[in-house]
């Protein structure tokens, strides 16, 4: 009776051992990227909710949304009045979130009911860009047309 262990066991438990690694590793790395994802979302969802706050606060733009059945209000804005961080990161990719972009609030239709909607948009020229839409999502906001850069979830 031989002590110690063959070739071939050797290479099947180090072949295991491997295909268990590498599916953690990228288990680990899905996992955080949907996190980052979630945590964008969030972001996105509490500068809205800022814009709401800002525009129930300020009179004069809550007069100017009664009146237009919308309002548009700068994330520069909320930065300055401080309802949001100056500081907001994407979390995806570490960049800051631009000061240029423009929470719009609107009365949108559903159902023949109004409600009180929100998006993130950035303009790119004379069209603007669906950033994120109420629930986050970079889709299907404000009403405009979908585009490339607007797609439909």
């Amino acid at each position: 009776m031989k002590n110690g262990f063959t070739l071939m066991e050797v290479l099947l438990v180090i072949t295991i051992a491997s295909i268990i690694g590498v599916s953690s590793v990228v288990m680990y790395e899905t996992t955080t990227n949907v996190t980052k994802e979630e945590e964008l979302k969030n972001t996105y969802i509490d500068i809205q909710d800022a814009a709401k706050l800002y525009m129930d606060i300020d009179s004069n733009a809550l007069n100017s949304f009664r009146e237009n059945k919308y309002l548009n209000v700068p994330i520069s804005t909320l930065e300055s009045n401080n309802y949001i961080d100056s500081d907001l990161k994407n979390s995806v990719d570490n960049s800051k979130i631009p000061s240029d972009y423009v929470v719009r609030i609107y009365v949108a239709l559903k159902d023949s009911k109004e409600y009180l909607n929100s998006c993130i948009i950035k303009r790119n020229g004379s069209s603007p860009i669906c950033v994120s839409n109420s629930e986050g999502n970079a889709c299907g906001c404000c009403d405009f047309n979908i585009t490339d850069n607007n797609k439909s979830c």
